[in-house]
């Protein structure tokens, strides 16, 4: 599951990159940790919160993910993710 992980976040940071290619060109980076990977951008803040098995959280700060599920590294289309992160909204 780990290089599942470490491709979308990949393939997740390519797409970003080209949405803020003519701005502040934005990359991301992934932090292993003991329950979560916390991807984070080159900006300074979090993007989001991985479990180990590529459940993936909405940040709550920068050190704790928020309650519930926004989606799966399988469910998520690394070439649909937004840089604002507006995939990880729920909606109703």
């Amino acid at each position: 599951m780990e290089t599942k992980i470490k491709e979308w976040v990949l393939k997740a940071s390519q797409t970003v990159t080209k949405q803020t290619e003519g701005v502040r060109p934005m990359s991301l980076e992934i932090v292993p940790g003991r329950k979560y990977y916390k991807v984070i951008c080159n900006t300074g803040g979090v993007f989001c919160f991985i479990d180990r098995d590529g459940n993936i959280y909405k940040p709550a700060g920068a050190f704790a993910p928020a309650k519930g599920i926004r989606g799966t590294v399988e469910t998520i289309d690394p070439e649909k993710v937004t840089f604002s992160g507006g995939f990880l909204y729920r909606y109703k």
